[in-house]
């Protein structure tokens, strides 16, 4: 909170407020982000753009977590390649509501799940894991959001208003505007809207299953513009590194065709064979 609504220059929160968000696990989906982690992809998708290039270049960016990695894609395209972008962030987990009373902290996702329950010091994070602590914590866990669902426990507390996880530097960007919603909820508004939909770490086969991740693209595809590419990726952390795997369609028509793959392709390319509008 401090760092988002701080009175010190945004470009010096920034950086601090995506470290303390990445990896941050939020309704089961975790928080990437991070200055620089998908340069690689920004020149990759570039060199498939037509020429000359729409004005203003239309980018939706779905997932941007606090919108720093969107931050970077405008920053380059508008000063690396002198073109005027527009970019939307769809991002349904862009706020906590926030609550408090005494030394207890309480905060709920956007459709009042509890996340997290903090007592002085003592905090408990409410959501559940796949690693091996999760077969100790995860019955603990749910026990503890079902007993704070029936308390309604927000109600002995005072509303301290909501949290934006939205990076200090994106706030004051005019060229990027934020979606608040679902990926799966279709919004005619858009049909036909953008150059460019990017996917990074979002249609990932541990998020969705394979009807889901045909049905995003299929949605996702009537917002193209046509000609317009589609991106989606995901990134692999080793120890050397991080390695971006990524897949490009075109709007062709009314299909989307496959273009190119970036470090052996998406996972999701096997389960968009050939998709129709």
């Amino acid at each position: 909170m401090e760092l988002s609504e701080g009175d010190e220059p945004a470009i010096i929160r920034s950086k601090e407020f995506s470290e303390l968000l990445d990896d941050v696990l939020i309704n089961g989906v975790w928080k990437k982000t991070g200055w620089g982690r998908l340069a690689i992809l920004d020149k990759w998708v570039a060199s498939f753009l037509p020429d000359p290039l729409p004005k203003p270049l239309r980018i939706l960016d779905v997932g941007g977590s606090d919108g720093s990695t969107t931050f970077d894609t405008v920053r380059y395209f508008r000063e690396d390649l002198g073109v005027e972008v527009k970019a939307t962030i769809l991002e349904v987990q862009l706020r906590l509501h926030c609550f408090h009373r005494g030394c207890i902290r309480y905060y709920l996702t956007h459709d009042q799940n509890p996340l997290l329950v903090q007592i002085g010091l003592l905090g408990i994070l409410l959501e559940e894991t796949e690693a091996n602590e999760g077969f100790i914590f995860n019955p603990i866990i749910r026990a503890t959001k079902k007993c704070l669902h029936r308390l309604a426990f927000e109600k002995y507390l005072r509303d301290c208003g909501d949290l934006l996880l939205e990076n200090p530097l994106v706030t004051g960007d005019p060229d990027i505007v934020w979606l608040e919603r679902d990926l799966f909820r279709f919004d005619p508004e858009l049909v036909g809207t953008f150059d460019i939909i990017r996917c990074c770490n979002v249609l990932n086969c541990g998020y969705f299953n394979e009807r889901q991740i045909h049905d995003a693209v299929q949605l996702l595809a009537h917002y193209l513009k046509l000609k317009g590419l589609i991106l989606v990726s995901r990134t692999i952390e080793d120890p050397s590194g991080s390695l971006q795997t990524a897949s490009l369609w075109m709007k062709n028509g009314a299909d989307l065709q496959h273009i190119s793959d970036l470090n052996g392709g998406s996972e999701a390319k096997k389960l968009i064979p050939a998709i129709k509008n």
